[in-house]
């Protein structure tokens, strides 16, 4: 393998991340700035992400292993049969 495979990120908090970012990014940033930002080519932007993105701390944004799946448990009424059909248990209790 060339390359060691990337735990999977959580796209929930990459988002959170963002969203809490991006309000302090628009005060602390001149507009300025950003204009020049938006003149970029899309080659000059993905240099600047990737860049950006290598100095993340991935481990922040990790997703979250699910624990192991519980077992179904045991059927207790009705335990003989294997289908019960809810209109003859409504008609029981009617009865």
């Amino acid at each position: 393998m060339a390359h060691p495979t990337a735990a999977p990120l959580s796209d929930y908090h990459i988002g959170l991340e963002i969203a809490t970012i991006l309000p302090g990014l628009d005060i602390a940033v001149p507009a300025d700035t950003w204009d020049v930002i938006r003149e970029w080519s899309a080659a000059q932007m993905a240099a600047w992400l990737i860049a950006v993105a290598r100095r993340a701390k991935v481990a922040r944004y990790r997703a979250a292993k699910r624990g192991p799946k519980k077992p179904k448990p045991r059927r207790t009424r009705f335990a003989a049969k294997k289908h019960v059909a809810t209109a003859r248990i409504l008609k029981d209790i009617r009865t």
